[in-house]
């Protein structure tokens, strides 16, 4: 169970620059101190235009659900991003 010291929610930011942090972003994901997993613009922007970064924000947002965090998508910068990341589940713009 969570002891909630504040009311300050902990978020994780999905912009890494190397493999070894991504993959301590998914350890971070099973700990109980972390309530968003918030995913850079970049990711979000291209999704709309392009399918692999699309699948990006698909599985970021998937592997936060499945271990009980929130998602947060920045650079939503126009109605057919909205519409993306709501499609995909994306929590909080």
């Amino acid at each position: 169970m969570r002891q909630v010291v504040d009311e300050t929610p902990v978020v994780i930011d999905g912009h890494t620059r190397s493999y070894f942090s991504s993959f301590l972003l998914f350890g971070l994901l099973t700990e109980d101190f972390l309530d968003y997993l918030k995913m850079d613009g970049p990711f979000v922007r291209e999704a709309v235009k392009k399918p692999s970064f699309k699948n990006i924000v698909q599985a970021m947002t998937t592997v936060a659900a499945a271990f009980g965090k929130e998602t947060v998508a920045e650079w939503v910068e126009d109605e057919a991003a909205f519409m993306l990341v709501k499609e995909i589940g994306v929590d909080h713009v």
